[in-house]
């Protein structure tokens, strides 16, 4: 009975522990966009692709 409880125990521990998944994974990929423009015209991104570039992932070597 204790081996029982014990394991029981550790189930609801473990799954508790487990990351949850998120609810939406959005992907944004720009085709045709020189990779060196990102750095080049940084200083004139405000808004969407300054916020990309600050918060998301950029792939400057994507091949």
């Amino acid at each position: 009975m204790r081996r029982a409880l014990l394991c029981a125990l550790a189930a609801v521990c473990l799954a508790g522990a487990a990351p949850k998944k998120p609810k939406l994974v959005l992907a944004i990929i720009v085709d045709q966009f020189r990779y060196d423009y990102l750095t080049r015209f940084r200083s004139e991104y405000n808004g969407g692709l300054a916020r990309l570039l600050t918060e998301g992932a950029v792939f400057t070597n994507a091949s």
